[in-house]
């Protein structure tokens, strides 16, 4: 999508997932109202819920005919109507997953089967006619800010076996997406309906919708692109804008209403996020980053919703575990939570595009975020840093040292926003640059880097002096010293007999396997330069995104080492490189 066509999303587009304060019941009715009263007052004014089918309709339909209880004051926690009017009194509207069949309409445990798909979209149509648009809750209820629902998301990632009978199928998904679209806008011509998108093989089944014909029948897609780091996250983002666009759809919303990570039980927390969870500051940052970056930039990302608003901190299933940003018995914000809280600040105040992801060109210097950087020079050619975000430790984000002859040395963080770099062998020189930058691996043909975040730039002696600021960020001007992105075909990491193989370690292994290796390869040619660093990024069918960043020269062939971890759910993987500096030949 070219940066022209994004529209900015609108001053709402941070929100939080409220799943788990009713699938649960850990937290009491009595206790929502000062949870929403706080997080509108600090600008959160959308929470995605499940539109719960089973609450309102228990019972089967007699002769044809449906029987829905909306409100059932003697159980607020399972009531459609004590949960849109909790929501509504403190200013806060709510985006509906409509979904959770009742067991006499369920498949396997709570899905559909194909003969219920009429009910399904029969109830659709009686919960728009209940709290949307002039719908008849807000006429009972006059006394309730006017908060209708507009948004309705049907079913939850349609793309998934664990929410589809059976596998998912994208034509059984369409029999239901298009005529549940019809019924809505029947009620509500204005309604926006959007199709839900998990991160699991997407883009094979995005292209099957569009072929199926449901183009005219969505206003947008809700994804969920569960990745540990920023840069899983927005390549996700745009290799879903890349599939819209062939199948089309250049222009279709993206709506990232379900987007998460756990943090730690106890402890400092994992040195990395694929390894498993950080500490609550870093997901912070990671979280922040990713929804400010989508939100400037040019994807087409119309909103952001945390998942989710409290966790139980155990592990309960359905009670969010450790993926909540406030607690839940005294509405305060952890540090996640009150970095978005930041975050949605910034964007009601600031609305603006800028960033280069999912189009050609060059991120313009004023636009990109501002990260921290805390710079200790350890010995003339080395320094040691911790980049942030917000104030908070950034993974995945460079350290990156140059130097006037060319040389360009970048360096990764962990988890804590630590890491350390030495400059190459190389000319005598004076003194080298230091700054930190976040960039993301792009689709478009062209990209010059960073497109997401630097920080400062610092001038640092070849002595054991301390790095000074500089006034001014680091150039981007063309140059020989200058950092250059290319893209590389999804074709030279072709990876189906490794798969197969992963696949076949996990089906003979009772536990964790032993660590597999994947083959990617650079190719000959002249387009490439002689040497990269590169990114491997493999996407499991679960959230987990395994990086590696490596040393390429044209022609190499790697093996890079994966730990393959059974719970990550390796029945699909997809790689993909991406080269993204250019270094000096040697």
């Amino acid at each position: 999508m070219p940066a022209s066509a994004a529209a900015i999303p609108p001053a709402d587009y941070y929100g939080v997932n409220i799943q788990p304060l009713f699938e649960a019941s850990f937290v009491p009715p009595g206790d929502w109202n000062g949870l929403f009263a706080t997080i509108a007052g600090d600008g959160l004014r959308t929470a995605r819920m499940d539109a719960v089918w089973a609450w309102a309709e228990p019972n089967a339909p007699v002769d044809g005919q449906h029987t829905y209880t909306w409100n059932t004051p003697s159980d607020p926690a399972h009531s459609l109507d004590q949960i849109v009017g909790s929501l509504a009194a403190n200013g806060v509207r709510m985006l509906a997953v409509i979904d959770l069949p009742p067991s006499w309409a369920a498949g396997r445990g709570a899905q559909m089967v194909p003969a219920h798909y009429g009910d399904y979209i029969a109830f659709a149509a009686a919960f728009a006619a209940r709290y949307g648009e002039g719908g008849t809750f807000w006429a009972q209820n006059p006394q309730l800010p006017y908060l209708p629902v507009t948004d309705f998301e049907v079913w939850n990632e349609a793309n998934s076996a664990n929410f589809w009978t059976g596998s998912a199928n994208a034509a059984e998904y369409a029999q239901v997406l298009i005529p549940a679209s019809a019924a809505i806008h029947a009620i509500d011509p204005s309604a926006q309906v959007l199709a839900s998108i998990g991160w699991q093989s997407f883009q094979s089944y995005v292209s099957a919708l569009s072929a199926l014909g449901v183009k005219g029948s969505i206003q947008g897609i809700a994804f969920h692109p569960y990745a540990p780091d920023a840069f899983g996250i927005v390549l996700l983002t745009e290799q879903l804008r890349a599939t819209l666009a062939s199948s089309g759809q250049a222009s279709l919303p993206i709506y990232e209403d379900e987007v998460g990570l756990p943090d730690a039980a106890s402890g400092p927390g994992a040195a990395y996020a694929y390894d498993g969870p950080v500490s609550d500051a870093a997901r912070a940052a990671t979280l922040s980053l990713t929804g400010d970056a989508l939100a400037h930039g040019d994807c087409g990302v119309q909103s952001f919703d945390v998942f989710a608003l409290v966790g139980s901190d155990n592990n309960v299933s359905g009670a969010g575990g450790y993926f909540g940003m406030f607690n839940y018995a005294t509405d305060a914000a952890n540090a996640t939570g009150a970095a978005i809280v930041a975050a949605s600040q910034r964007w009601q105040a600031a609305p603006a595009g800028g960033l280069i992801q999912c189009g050609g060109g060059t991120t313009p210097a004023a636009d990109l975020l501002p990260l921290g950087l805390a710079l200790t020079h350890t010995s003339p050619t080395c320094v040691s840093a911790v980049i942030s975000y917000g104030g908070n430790p950034l993974e995945n984000a460079e350290l990156v040292l140059r130097t006037t002859d060319g040389r360009v040395d970048p360096a990764g963080t962990d988890a804590f926003g630590e890491t350390k770099m030495c400059l190459q062998d190389g000319p005598a020189i004076t003194s080298f640059t230091a700054y930190a930058e976040v960039s993301a691996p792009s689709t478009a043909a062209s990209l010059t880097a960073p497109n997401m975040a630097q920080s400062a730039s610092y001038d640092c002696p070849l002595t054991s002096a301390p790095c000074v600021q500089q006034a001014a960020a680091p150039s981007t001007a063309s140059g020989s010293a200058t950092p250059t992105r290319y893209r590389l075909s999804a074709a030279l990491v072709h990876v189906s007999s490794e798969l197969a193989t992963l696949r076949a370690r996990l089906a003979r292994s009772a536990g964790k396997p032993p660590p597999a290796r994947l083959r990617v390869w650079l190719p000959s040619h002249g387009k490439t330069p002689r040497k990269l660093i590169a990114t491997v990024a493999l996407t499991a069918a679960r959230w987990r995104t395994f990086t590696a960043r490596v040393a390429l020269r044209a022609g190499d062939r790697l093996l890079v080492s994966v730990v393959a971890n059974k719970k990550a759910g390796l029945t699909a993987l997809h790689a993909t490189l991406v080269a993204t500096r250019k270094l000096g030949a040697r």
